[in-house]
């Protein structure tokens, strides 16, 4: 994999467009140079994506879980929060923190 030297002391944030690729979503200094090598790099795409399916997954595991453990299951359908339609998975990262978490785009 070809290097880059990213300033991380502004936030990164990584997401996968439509068509599964990943790239910088919002501005950033570096963001040229890191899209030029995620896209030249499609393995990490792929990776992310993987990790993306895995997490909606415990997502909607974790949202039954709760709703059977629930004393009134029907009534705890009714009221759980669904993520919008357009919720995308995504990373941050600002210099040693870093988070994935789904996001509504903007």
């Amino acid at each position: 994999i070809q290097s880059v030297t990213v300033d991380l002391s502004q936030k990164v944030t990584l997401r996968l467009d439509t068509s599964s690729r990943l790239f910088v979503a919002g501005d950033h200094p570096d963001k040229n140079a890191l899209n030029a090598l995620l896209h030249k790099e499609t393995e990490l795409s792929v990776l992310f994506a993987e990790i993306a399916s895995q997490s909606a997954a415990l997502r909607s595991i974790h949202s039954l879980y709760t709703m059977l453990r629930s004393a009134a299951p029907v009534a705890a359908l009714d009221n759980r929060k669904l993520p919008p339609a357009d919720t995308s998975y995504q990373v941050s990262i600002k210099g040693e923190m870093n988070h994935f978490y789904f996001s509504q785009n903007n």
